[in-house]
């Protein structure tokens, strides 16, 4: 579900850290949804937060509108 979600914002936005953030989002909610150990629940969430971290300056490109798409634009 989660690559889904991933290909999906990426045809949608045409950028791939949108897919990236929008999945590492996903995952944990994804997780208690069907059930799964709170230990990885919480490691997912831990990852999430550093995938947001490391993608801090594609974050700042995007809200400026200067984000690279995925064909080169």
């Amino acid at each position: 579900l989660v690559a889904l979600l991933w290909i999906s914002l990426v045809a949608l936005t045409r950028f791939s850290s949108v897919g990236s953030l929008g999945a590492c989002a996903a995952a944990p909610v994804l997780m208690i949804v069907y059930g799964e150990p709170w230990v990885y629940v919480l490691f997912a969430f831990l990852a999430a937060a550093l995938a947001f971290c490391r993608h801090k300056d594609n974050l700042e490109r995007l809200s400026q509108g200067t984000e690279n798409t995925i064909d080169g634009r």
